[in-house]
Order: C-alpha cells, then sequence, then structure tokens
C-alpha cells in the first residue's frame, strides 16, 4: 500500500481540486455560455465538409438555390446575381466571420440546429447528411427587378425595402454584385486567399455612406419629442446660415430661400439653415439635448443593435470625439454622419409606423428536415422612438415634401408617400452621393424604401430626377 505525508497528500488533492474546476468551467462555458451566442459558428466549417447544403426558398417559395451533394449546390440563374451578395460565398471559401447570410443561417443549412430552444449539435459531424430549409423574407422577383432597374445605369448602388408593420426585408440590393453560382470568377487575396472582391460586399448592410439632408428628419423627430411647437417655428434664409461658434453652413448654391414660416415649408425646399436653427433650439436646454442623444440612439446612430440572424454596420451621426465643425455638418447629413441604405430605410420605417421601429427580419421560418415542422423564425421585437403624436408630425413633414417639394418625383397616384432626398458631395471631389426614401402610408402595402447611388456627376444627375425616379418606380412595382 502506498502512503503520501500530509503535505504531499495535500498538494495531490490541491492538483485534483484544481483541475476539476477548470474542467467545470471548460464544460460550463462550452454547454451554457457558447449555445447563447447567436452569432457563433466555430464549427461549421466542419459540418459543411460532412454535410449537403439543405435549400434557400423566397418569401413566396421560389427555389433560389440547394444543395446537390456535399460541396456542390444548384443554383436558380434567374436570381444567382441579384442574390449573389447577399447569399454570400461558400462558407469554406468565405470564412465564419463574413457577413454573408449563408453563414448567419447556415446552422440551419448545414444540419446543426434541432430547434430554437435545444443546443446546437456542434460537435456530431459523423457521415453525410442534408441540411434544412431556410426561407427568406426575401421577395427574390423585387430583388431582380432593382438589381437589373440599378445595374443597368450605375455602377455604385444599394437599395433597401422593408416592411415596416413586421420588420420583414423584402429586398437588399447592391451593385455590382457577382454569380453566386460562379464563386470561381471571385478575387482573392494573395496574402492569405480571403475574398478580396468589392462584388461580394452587400453595401446595403454593410457600406456607410454620407446621407446629405435625408437625416433632417431624424433632427426634426427630436425637435418635435421636446417642443412640438417647433412645428411652426420661423426662420428666414439668407442663403447661409452662421452659428455661436462662427461655424457657417451654406444651403446649395448660396440659394436664399427667405422666409420660411414652418418646418414642413423648410424641409420641402430642404433648407440647411433651418436645420442648423431648429439644432440650435433644441440643444439650448440640457433636457432638449438629452432627447436629441436618445432619439439619435433609438434610430440607430451612434449606438449598436445586434440582432439575430442579420448584421449590418451600426450609423453614425456625431462620431467619437467630434469637433464642433464636424457636428454641424452632422445635422445636415455631412461632417462625420454615415448609414447603411438599410439603416435609413429602418429609420423611416419607424416614423410610418407611429414612432415604433421593428426588429428586422431576413429569415421568414425553417424547416430542420423532411421529419419536423415547420418553425417560424419572426418574433415581433419593437422599440418606441417617438410618441405616435411626433410620428404624425413628421409624416406630414415627409409628405409635403412629396407633395411640392423635391420628392415629387416619388409620387404615386392613389396613394399617400411620405418622402425625402438626400445629396452628399464626396470629400476632395465633384462627385456626389444621392439619396432617395419614401414610405408608402398603406396598410396594404406598409413599406419603405431606401435608394442610394454614389459617385454621380451633379451636371447630369440629382436626388429628385435620378434617385427619385427610380425608387418612384419600385414603389409602382410594390403596389402593381
Amino acid at each position: 500500500m502506498f502512503y503520501m505525508n500530509k503535505k504531499l497528500k495535500q498538494t495531490y488533492y490541491s492538483l485534483i481540486a484544481s483541475v476539476l474546476i477548470v474542467a467545470g468551467l471548460a464544460v460550463f462555458v462550452y454547454r451554457v455560455v457558447t449555445p447563447a451566442l447567436p452569432e457563433d459558428r466555430r464549427f461549421l466549417t466542419q459540418s459543411v465538409k460532412h454535410t449537403t447544403m439543405g435549400s434557400i426558398v423566397d418569401r413566396n417559395g421560389i427555389l433560389i438555390g440547394r444543395g446537390a451533394s456535399v460541396g456542390n449546390e444548384i443554383w436558380n440563374l434567374d436570381y444567382s446575381v441579384p442574390l449573389g451578395n447577399l447569399i454570400g460565398p461558400s462558407v469554406l471559401l468565405s470564412g465564419v466571420s463574413a457577413s454573408y447570410s449563408r453563414v448567419y443561417f447556415g446552422d440551419i443549412l448545414y444540419g446543426q440546429k434541432s430547434d430554437h430552444l435545444t443546443a446546437h449539435d456542434f460537435l456530431d459531424v459523423s457521415g453525410e447528411r442534408t441540411g434544412g430549409t431556410v426561407t427568406l423574407t426575401i421577395d427574390a422577383g423585387l430583388q431582380s427587378y432593382i438589381y437589373n432597374l440599378l445595374a443597368g445605369s450605375y455602377e455604385d448602388a444599394s437599395c433597401a425595402v422593408v416592411n415596416y408593420r413586421t420588420g420583414e426585408i423584402l429586398s437588399l440590393v447592391s451593385v455590382p454584385s457577382y454569380d453566386v453560382a460562379d464563386e470561381g470568377s471571385l478575387h482573392l487575396s494573395e496574402d492569405d486567399g480571403t475574398i478580396d472582391d468589392a462584388r461580394a460586399v452587400n453595401k446595403a448592410i454593410s457600406e456607410l455612406n454620407m446621407p446629405g439632408s435625408s437625416v433632417k428628419p431624424l433632427i426634426y423627430t427630436a425637435a418635435l419629442e421636446y417642443d412640438p411647437g417647433l412645428l411652426y417655428e420661423v426662420y428666414t434664409c439668407t442663403g447661409s446660415h452662421t452659428n455661436d461658434a462662427g461655424i457657417t453652413v451654406n444651403c446649395p448654391g448660396h440659394r436664399a430661400h427667405g422666409t420660411l414660416s414652418d418646418m414642413a415649408s423648410a424641409l420641402a425646399v430642404s433648407c440647411n439653415g433651418y436645420a442648423e436653427h431648429i439644432y440650435e433650439r433644441l440643444t439650448e436646454t440640457a433636457e432638449g439635448r438629452s432627447i436629441l442623444s436618445r432619439v439619435i440612439h433609438e434610430f440607430g446612430f451612434d449606438y449598436s443593435y445586434a440582432y439575430p440572424g442579420l448584421r449590418f454596420a451600426d450609423g453614425v451621426f456625431f462620431g467619437m470625439n467630434s469637433s464642433p465643425e464636424m457636428k454641424t455638418y452632422s445635422i445636415i447629413g455631412g461632417g462625420q454622419c454615415r448609414v447603411t441604405t438599410f439603416g435609413m430605410a429602418a429609420a423611416y420605417g419607424a416614423i410610418a409606423n407611429g414612432g415604433v421601429m421593428m426588429e428586422p427580419h431576413l429569415v421568414k421560418s425553417y424547416l430542420v428536415d423532411s421529419f419536423s415542422d415547420e418553425v417560424e423564425a419572426m418574433v415581433s421585437e419593437s422599440r418606441r422612438i417617438c410618441t405616435e403624436e411626433t410620428s404624425a408630425s413628421v409624416l406630414g413633414l415627409l409628405e409635403a415634401v412629396t407633395a411640392f417639394g423635391t420628392g415629387q418625383t416619388m409620387a404615386i397616384d392613389g396613394f399617400r408617400v411620405a418622402s425625402k432626398t438626400g445629396t452628399a458631395v464626396h470629400d476632395n471631389s465633384d462627385l456626389e452621393t444621392l439619396w432617395a426614401v419614401a414610405a408608402l402610408e398603406s396598410e396594404e402595402f406598409p413599406y419603405v424604401v431606401a435608394l442610394m447611388i454614389d459617385g454621380t456627376d451633379p451636371a447630369v444627375q440629382n436626388s429628385s430626377n435620378t434617385a427619385g425616379a427610380a425608387v418612384h418606380d419600385i414603389l409602382q412595382r410594390l403596389t402593381a
């Protein structure tokens, strides 16, 4: 029999206890913490090597793509380009950290997910199997229509269409795109073999752009939350506005808009001086500054919101350590102000939805396998940004823009349309970024469309006759 002295025995037991504690902690982290991470895909690449991809269908049941065997897929060529950079390349090529939808619902497509309530079966990769079916909220026909509309005329554009009542995303178009059926055409980095091709990036959710005047309704939302009487604020525009810090902001072409009797007339002509004046009124008290900060955060700027199954770049309004000059320009959509096309659609959708922003959804439902019941993936989560009264007032402002302002090209017969345009000038360049955003005030068609066209020539294109005209065509398609 082996005997240990007391000191050695204590050391031995301490060592065993330490090992058990570490092992227990590891099990806790793996079994409890890891399954709670919505974007955990660390074992996805292993599963892909043993699993035939399931099927991806659109909201109307149109088959977009399916697996034929392990590593081989068949794609519907009618939609393989318009949906290319939304679906994304294979997981083995893109890597699990990439911003591609195929990665984010990869646990379903490659057989890792059993249901919403059980942990992911990360380690079961024995044998070959077939993944499940994902039904997207995307309308493949609409996606194709918008892509062809934009790709035929512009080299750099993106568009988002959202149902603002439910949060369903009907379209996320990014031009240019690539053919998901021909991912071998993608350019790879010579350094590490990762994807280095702009066509693979869906700019509607990944690229931040200066929004120009399309951001003004968000400032006016905060202002009316602070003081509804500002709706009738009178201001005389001389073509430029200088604040107390001595920073001057000009209206386009130094045009003097004269006396503007209220917020609606100012927004209709997109007066920069009026926007700066309202900002000054809003921030003259601590209460106003607090309301501005809250509303901007709720709209998705200078704050990060995470949603299951959808990843997009966070909007920036003032940004970090912004100078007084940059803050001044941010009020009119310049300075450090940046937003994705989807982010702008979500913000306007909240205004159209009585001041409530719905959680966005890209996956409508899924089927784990042929023996399981279909699972509804959409959860009705929301957050209130402003009161219904404020929402109604801002909608009235945007309706005036459609009626007699810069949004006239977005008017649709038989429908109330709340719209706004925006133009941002590139730094050190004469090229511009054009925006047009419109919401249909309709129970049957509760849709908001946001469109961005980058790198345009101001000599021949402007936000109304270019972006606005394209949004008009999309609205017509939605209501046909």
